[in-house]
């Protein structure tokens, strides 16, 4: 996160074994910003920022869920969106023949669990490069009020079968930049 001449960066460090590294002195660090050198000047675990964390939810509405599929995935969401912590906010984007954008972020649980509730599976087609685009959209357009930490979570039984649209290099050009 950008705010010159200070950047924050959100990072796991993992030591040889993946296992999380708990304590790294910021000299031991090396990084650059488009080959300029930088320096670290403080290292702090994310729980310990007071920040929250902004959640955008990609929900695959195609027929080709069961309804005991989608009834999972309904209450797992909702099970996740009760999770979050206060300070956290989610936005919900629906995706098979189309991609909607049904709830920018909030911090209502209640209305996000309300507009969850509401889904169903009735989609033909399954848009997921074009739900992962808007995802990217939603997440880059967030308000001053809206965490800094963005994360996209889907959910889907399977891979994109949309004619026309983003397709894949289209999105591994937009996370190269994210």
């Amino acid at each position: 996160w950008a705010a010159l001449p200070k950047v924050s960066a959100y990072v796991d460090i993992s030591g040889v074994n993946g296992s999380p590294v708990k304590t790294v002195e910021p000299e031991t660090l090396k990084v650059s910003l488009g080959g300029a050198p930088g320096r670290v000047k403080r290292i702090a675990p994310f729980e310990d920022s007071g920040e929250g964390i902004a959640y955008v939810l990609l929900v695959d509405v195609s027929k080709s869920l069961s309804s005991d599929q989608f009834g999972q995935m309904k209450e797992t969401l909702a099970a996740f969106v009760d999770s979050m912590s206060p300070t956290d906010q989610a936005a919900l984007i629906t995706f098979g023949s189309e991609v909607r954008t049904i709830q920018d972020f909030s911090p209502d649980r209640s209305r996000i669990k309300e507009k969850l509730a509401a889904l169903a599976p009735t989609d033909e087609d399954t848009a997921f490069y074009g739900a992962v685009a808007q995802g990217i959209s939603v997440a880059r357009a967030g308000t001053a009020n809206v965490p800094r930490r963005r994360v996209i979570i889907t959910l889907t039984d399977g891979v994109n079968d949309f004619a026309g649209g983003a397709g894949k290099d289209d999105i591994i050009k937009s996370l190269e930049q994210d």
